[in-house]
């Protein structure tokens, strides 16, 4: 209340500068007057923000909060995305623009600045004091404060080890101070716990970051945000014995200070958890600090904190040395069944936790053992047909030569698992009981499992089905083989009869094209000349329709003959096209030279196809080298998807293409070419000029297979 009471009138949004960029329909809640800060608390998402104000608390690289407040109120923001030339002090005057945006994870509203432009350096803001109670009220949200208190616990946050903490005790009420660090040497010493503190920071109410939920806490800048007022006893051990906390409640136990207790090392165990037994006789359990751990027998002082499971009093985060005390040494193990540990008289399962702490033995069966790299793992013991974990985490030898289905004789401590007391719980939960070893004698074998066990016999059971299935898969994948091969091969010999089926016929209309019409054609040629050599002078007309006849008679004659080598050339039986292309105009070259390139697959073409290809670049070959009299011919196809590409370039002399000889002339090679070029639906383009070469290209844009 006293937030909103003094933030009414700071951190004003600029609505007329955001007005005229938006229609007025579309500005939010918060464009006229009110605060950011009212904007914060009442969710006002989308709210944007143009504000002055001073900083109280500035960011650095690890923490992305940071506060500003002017005489109206406080706010903290988080980090901006474009920050000045020079780092941010406290006391700096600045200018900030941002929004009100959700949280992704909280859902919490919260101010994110998008731009920060420095003004002027000014004198850092004073905290205000207050007491812990006004701090987790909320009297003192956003601002900054000083706050004193006993400093109970120094820990890094195993989560986000950027983050250290500080849990300050005033009275019965606790707070967390914590600073963001990215080295170790941030860390205050642990001796600073039991010394009363003075720190200076930020109240921090629920902004999304490392443990949000822990309520208000303190941010601070760093270890020189915390002024000594008191030291802390340069002896930690001196502090009152734990004995005095026995008839103290469990709310009381919960905020005691420091205790310490002495004692005999009757269990250790998981590297940091100790048993031991006091001169009275009581079990305490002690959860250590980071550090070496006693070894069992070793009568120590541990030092920390009470807590309770509300059948005896622990101590947590405790530290230990050695005591000079000497305790007596524990009893021998008693033989107890475990049924007698889990049921009571009545038969009824119930944990009985009169025996944590006992020495006892038990006979049973391991029924599982830790993986060699778990050290802290548990040996899964039967014993009676109860299941009672066998933990050796401090004494690893004991296991040595034990394996699953040995028959063992297990001594040591009984621990009765339990949680500490919770103020929401009314009473801990008992997890069950384990076996603590104690020396590698606490484990004594008394018989092996047997070597042909079920187990064994399964395995060889199932790896003979193993070898019959693969034996079986495998004449199964041969016999496939064998019949794809033989397809594969039947396939083979079917095309190659079909091939030396078409190259027969082929070859036999040849033979007869040769014996009839192409002998007729050579007699009419003879005729045609002789009568052009008997018509006179006078009869020029006659002469001209003669030798025109005759020359088509010689094109005709030509196209046979090429007919006739077609017939008998297999070319179209080449698996490549380069093969088949060669072959077609190598008797054509003369002394000219070929370079050949033609990337297409032979099976994407029809014979239809590949038959005119043919014939299309042998009559291309054919005119470069008898008219263009070209010394050098450059063949090149590709295909891309269902369009071919294929050109015929020659360095001859070129021609005049608006201006060439056609058929009325006698010339019937180019019409022959662009007859074939239609026939396979495609475009003909030749490029020449006199003296220039020739270069032909073809384009099929559609191709007969897939």
């Amino acid at each position: 209340m006293e937030l909103k009471r003094s933030a009414r009138t700071c951190l004003f949004l600029l609505a007329s500068v955001l007005a005229h960029a938006v229609p007025a329909a579309e500005t939010d809640i918060a464009r006229n007057a009110v605060t950011l800060a009212d904007a914060i608390a009442g969710e006002r998402i989308g709210t944007h923000f143009d504000i002055e104000a001073v900083v109280s608390f500035p960011c650095n690289s690890n923490s992305c909060n940071f506060a500003i407040e002017d005489d109206s109120g406080s706010v903290v923001m988080r980090e901006a995305s474009t920050w000045p030339a020079c780092p941010l002090l406290s006391g700096d005057r600045i200018c900030v623009k941002g929004t009100v945006e959700r949280h992704r994870r909280t859902e919490m509203a919260i101010a994110v600045s998008t731009s920060v432009k420095f003004i002027a350096h000014g004198i850092p803001p004073s905290p205000s004091p207050c007491s812990a109670s006004e701090f987790l009220d909320g009297s003192f949200d956003s601002r900054l404060v000083e706050l004193h208190g006993t400093v109970w616990d120094v820990f890094r946050d195993e989560i986000d080890p950027v983050w250290t903490f500080l849990v300050i005790r005033q009275g019965r009420h606790t707070i967390y101070a914590c600073y963001a660090s990215d080295s170790m040497a941030g860390l205050p010493s642990p001796t600073l716990v039991g010394a009363e503190v003075s720190l200076v920071g930020i109240c921090v109410h629920n902004v999304p970051g490392t443990r949000r939920l822990i309520g208000r806490y303190l941010q601070i800048a760093g270890p020189d945000a915390i002024t000594v007022v008191r030291d802390a006893p340069s002896d930690p051990f001196d502090v009152p014995e734990l004995a005095n906390m026995r008839r103290a409640s469990s709310t009381d136990i919960g905020h005691a200070a420091r205790h310490r207790a002495a004692g005999r090392v009757v269990a250790a165990w998981h590297g940091d958890r100790v048993l031991m037994r006091t001169d009275e006789g009581r079990i305490v359990r002690v959860d250590l600090e980071d550090g070496p751990m006693p070894d069992y027998g070793e009568s120590i002082d541990a030092v920390g904190y009470p807590e309770t499971d509300l059948y005896r009093l622990n101590l947590s985060h405790a530290i230990w040395r050695q005591s000079q005390t000497k305790f007596e040494a524990e009893p021998p193990p008693e033989a107890i069944p475990a049924g007698l540990l889990m049921t009571n008289r009545h038969g009824i399962v119930v944990v009985q936790t009169r025996n944590h702490g006992k020495a006892i033995r038990l006979k049973g069966i391991v029924r599982g053992l830790p993986p060699p790299e778990d050290t802290v793992g548990r040996m899964i013991f039967e014993s009676d047909k109860w299941i009672i974990p066998v933990d050796a985490s401090a004494c690893p030898k004991a296991l040595d030569g034990v394996e699953t289905g040995c028959t063992l004789e297990v001594s040591g401590i009984c621990l009765v698992e339990t949680e500490n007391w919770r103020p929401s719980a009314p009473f801990p939960h008992v997890d069950g009981i384990a076996v603590i070893v104690r020396t590698p004698d606490d484990v004594r074998i008394l018989s092996r499992p047997s070597w042909w066990t079920p187990a064994k016999f399964l395995t060889v059971i199932g790896a003979l089905l193993a070898t019959l299935m693969g034996a079986f898969v495998w004449n199964r994948s041969l016999n496939r083989l064998a019949e794809l091969r033989g397809q594969e091969l039947a396939q083979e010999s079917v095309a190659r009869i079909e091939s030396e089926i078409k190259v027969y016929e082929r070859t036999s209309l040849a033979v007869e094209l040769h014996d009839s019409i192409a002998q007729s054609l050579t007699g009419i040629a003879l005729e045609i000349r002789t009568a052009g050599r008997l018509i006179g002078p006078e009869s020029a007309e006659a002469r001209q329709h003669v030798e025109l006849a005759g020359k088509s008679l010689d094109s005709c004659r030509d196209e046979l003959r090429n007919c006739l080598w077609d017939l008998r050339n297999n070319a179209l039986e080449k698996s490549d096209m380069d093969t088949a292309i060669r072959q077609t105009v190598s008797p054509h070259l003369d002394s000219a030279q070929l370079a050949l390139h033609f990337d297409v697959p032979r099976e994407r073409l029809t014979d239809n196809t590949v038959h005119n290809i043919l014939c299309i670049v042998r009559e291309l070959v054919t005119n470069a080298v008898r008219h263009g009299r070209a010394s050098a011919i450059r063949i090149a196809g590709a295909i891309n998807g269902n369009r071919l590409v294929f050109s015929v370039k020659d360095d001859g002399c070129g021609f005049d293409t608006s201006s060439c000889p056609g058929m009325d002339q006698g010339h019937f090679g180019l019409q022959g070419i662009r007859e074939r070029v239609k026939a396979i639906g495609g475009v003909l383009n030749i490029e020449s000029a006199c003296g220039m070469g020739t270069t032909a290209t073809v384009e099929v844009n559609a191709i007969g297979r897939a």
